[in-house]
């Protein structure tokens, strides 16, 4: 008469089959949903300035844009942000490592054009920065170092509010921005490091 136990040791092939089928298919389907495409809903657009005060023009403008869209890669979140500016859809996309550790990171952002909206922002720029530009087509990619300004590891996988300084360069020309994080309010701003930088900034930008 078979045991208990010549049950069990008859079965486990079966039993191991069953466990790795279903470790596969968890697996599968939790990659799936990692680096599923990601909608934010009901968003309303907002201004991507606020007023800002002649007196206090030296500091530096901050743009704010709010995330519209995320799609995560196996090492990176790519999210399309977007914005208003005098009645005009502004965005572009920004590619950003998931994981970022403490130092200087060579192409730890990219930003990319979307378009038309992406020439609008440069426009707006433009006219922020009060300074004209022949032709506002934004340059189709960018591959930037950055800085991690943060006291401990960021990873936005989880909740985060961080700060990095970004380092554009091409051939001659060089400018820094600050970056700010938020996915609290789902919320990536640029903030002026030099005003010094707002020509060579644009120049980037557009070539």
């Amino acid at each position: 008469m078979e045991t208990l136990i010549d049950a069990l040791i008859r079965n486990i092939p079966t039993l191991i089959v069953f466990v790795v089928v279903s470790y596969i298919l968890n697996r599968r389907r939790y990659l799936k949903d990692r680096f599923a495409d990601y909608t934010f809903d009901n968003i309303k657009l907002k201004e991507i300035v606020d007023t800002i005060d002649e007196d206090e023009e030296d500091i530096g403008i901050e743009v704010i844009l709010q995330m519209t869209n995320l799609t995560r890669t196996k090492n990176t979140h790519v999210f399309e942000i977007s914005g208003m500016y005098k009645n005009k859809l502004v965005g572009i996309q920004i590619e950003i490592l998931s994981k970022i550790q403490a130092g200087f990171i060579k192409n730890g952002v990219k930003i990319k054009s979307l378009g038309t909206i992406s020439d609008n922002f440069v426009e707006a720029l433009s006219d922020l920065f009060k300074i004209p530009v022949s032709k506002c087509i934004m340059t189709k990619e960018m591959n930037l170092t950055i800085y991690s300004l943060n006291s401990k590891k960021v990873n936005l996988n989880r909740k985060e509010i961080c700060s990095l300084k970004l380092f554009f360069e091409k051939e001659y020309r060089y400018a820094e921005l600050y970056l700010g994080i938020n996915t609290y309010t789902n919320e990536i701003a640029f903030r002026e490091k030099d005003l010094e930088y707002r020509d060579v900034l644009l120049k980037i930008l557009t070539n």
